[in-house]
């Protein structure tokens, strides 16, 4: 009796929270004929459900996305909230959104791709110097004030953060406009254009040899790595994350693209995405706008945070590859793994746990994720959908 009292209260909350915002969801766990498992399922979607309205009082969001994987299959897909800012129309669950730095171990996972399909080593230097073969990115990204060790930054120490720079010569994002600036640029720079400027900079630390008491995070590294991988393709990011990662994990390549950054060009698909945070436009020199808007050219970011996906294809990536390294797991292996990303206007949260459960967490504000997902953490932990 008490176990049924307990499914009444979550229906009851569940049902209340609902009436503020609206959601969409699905259970589609595989069927395997048993009583129990579906009770499990019933009960999962039943504390998911309320535990996203309340993540919606708490985060002050208009928009989340939450899905559950065990199995490489979705156990609970839901999305809560509206589609617009005027909160007119309710979201969609196959909504895209941006990853922020959750998309991080997507590009480590393409390059561990790209090494078992023997396109490269983990030992390959990034940099073409002249003197150090294999390596990728040309010396005429270089210069003379280039610093010498950058001849031994190797792809490894990338996905490691441990190229040579700290976090806070790393966190590249927000300084498009001053590179812009500093270079006499009529428009957003490329790619090419800020790893000029960034490499006119010393190291500050000798690749592979950081100080482990200060906080090494690297926007830039990625960044990098993105490059490497069109290299090493021949194709674009965006392409090969579908074809090497996606699509062979069934999802759909409509639901993995590169972010744009003006309101207008965006996927139809997306949520507005609550901040009010300003910045100098990248676009128009001498003007401010919302950060998330026209603080940066997406399309430099794509391997670093500025790519959408929803949360069912990110939780069925974490079924496949370890977090936060991107590294391939093995048939029936388990990992307890994490990473979040924020960006204005957006949180993101990948989790996996060692009973084989993982799970996606999307928000449209910028908020202290972590903590608002703790009630998700204690819930899934010890969830088995086959007992």
């Amino acid at each position: 009796m008490k176990k049924y009292r307990v499914l009444l209260v979550s229906l009851l909350i569940s049902f209340l929270l609902s009436c503020g915002g609206g959601s969409e969801s699905n259970s589609s766990a595989p069927n395997v004929g048993s009583p129990t498992a579906d009770v499990q399922r019933r009960s999962l979607s039943l504390d998911m459900d309320g535990a996203m309205g309340l993540m919606m009082q708490e985060s002050g969001a208009s928009a989340i996305f939450l899905a559950v994987a065990k199995d490489g299959e979705i156990q609970y897909e839901s999305a809560y909230g509206f589609q617009d800012a005027e909160k007119t129309t309710r979201i969609r669950q196959d909504a895209l959104m941006r990853t922020a730095s959750i998309v991080k171990s997507v590009t480590a996972a393409a390059i561990y791709e790209l090494e078992k399909s023997g396109f490269l080593t983990l030992t390959d230097h990034v940099f073409c110097t002249g003197t150090n073969s294999p390596c990728w990115l040309s010396n005429e990204l270089l210069s003379l004030e280039s610093d010498p060790r950058v001849k031994d930054i190797t792809i490894q120490q990338l996905i490691e953060h441990a190229g040579g720079w700290y976090l806070e010569s790393g966190s590249v994002v927000t300084q498009e406009a001053e590179i812009r600036d500093a270079l006499g640029l009529a428009g957003p720079p490329t790619r090419n254009d800020i790893v000029r400027f960034i490499m006119r900079r010393p190291l500050d630390f000798t690749p592979g040899e950081p100080d482990v008491s200060r906080a090494r995070y690297s926007n830039f590294g990625y960044l990098l790595l993105g490059m490497i991988i069109e290299q090493a393709s021949q194709s674009t990011y965006v392409e090969y994350v579908q074809t090497a990662i996606m699509v062979p994990l069934g999802i759909s390549e409509l639901d993995f693209d590169a972010a744009e950054s003006k309101p207008i060009d965006r996927d139809p698909r997306e949520p507005n995405y609550i901040t009010d945070q300003m910045c100098p436009s990248i676009f128009t020199i001498g003007e401010e706008a919302l950060c998330a808007d026209e603080g940066l050219e997406s399309k430099n970011w794509v391997a670093v945070g500025q790519s959408v996906s929803t949360a069912g294809a990110m939780a069925l990536f974490t079924q496949a590859y370890k977090l936060p390294s991107g590294e391939p797991l093995q048939p029936g292996e388990t990992f307890d793994g994490y990473i979040n990303g924020t960006l204005w206007g957006t949180s993101t949260l990948l989790r996996q746990f060692p009973n084989g459960v993982s799970y996606a967490l999307f928000i449209n504000r910028d908020v202290d994720i972590g903590a608002i997902s703790q009630r998700i953490d204690t819930k899934l932990r010890d969830f088995s959908p086959y007992e």
